[in-house]
């Protein structure tokens, strides 16, 4: 029963991920699964429970990988290059787009419970980010330009916006290039290129 109810999950997150939750009905996901609409109701009475549960494991799935890249690297710039190629592996992966990017484009179309959890998903994300640019900071490893909530938005809002127009353009590089951005807004400048020569 599990594996049926991860399989529809599976492909549940694909087809948003590709063309939009409105986009799709559960006999399109009978299609795909060749699991009959009736069991797909028997796990998910309505649309709106699968695309919570879609997005609650996404985030739950998130939250592990971020735990994984604190227990992989202390650094702080490290920390948010690896957060970033996470943006890069769901492109990689035939132009997907972030999960709650997708859903984020059709927010006046959704349920409100949906809706609610989408937003939850960017405020975890927000709050790692912060966390970690917070932490760099009081080590002296970043500088963040600005307030460290207001720079987690802006580095979050960059790798959405990249992410949407690479796929848009076909272009990953545009995806690549905010990431380079992103990592040298961040970094503290060179004191000694800044020096300037003595004078006698």
């Amino acid at each position: 029963m599990s594996n049926t109810r991860d399989r529809l999950l599976d492909v549940a997150e694909e087809l948003i991920q590709t063309v939009g939750y409105n986009s799709f009905s559960y006999r399109d996901l009978a299609a795909r699964t060749a699991i009959t609409t009736a069991s797909i109701h028997y796990h998910f009475p309505t649309k709106c429970d699968l695309g919570r549960a879609v997005v609650v494991r996404h985030r739950e799935g998130l939250l592990a990988r971020l735990g994984e890249i604190d227990a992989a690297t202390t650094d702080t710039v490290g920390r948010i290059r690896q957060f970033a190629g996470l943006f890069s592996e769901t492109l990689d992966r035939d132009f997907r787009m972030c999960l709650c990017g997708m859903l984020s484009a059709e927010q006046r179309t959704l349920p409100a419970d949906l809706n609610r959890e989408v937003v939850q998903f960017f405020a975890a994300s927000e709050g790692w980010l912060a966390r970690t640019l917070r932490a760099g900071v009081a080590r002296g490893e970043i500088a963040v330009p600005g307030s460290i909530p207001r720079t987690a938005r802006v580095v979050l809002a960059t790798l959405e916006g990249a992410m949407l127009v690479a796929r848009v353009t076909g272009q990953t590089d545009r995806l690549t290039e905010a990431i380079a951005s992103v990592l040298a807004s961040l970094r503290l400048p060179d004191v000694r290129a800044r020096a300037k020569p003595l004078t006698r």
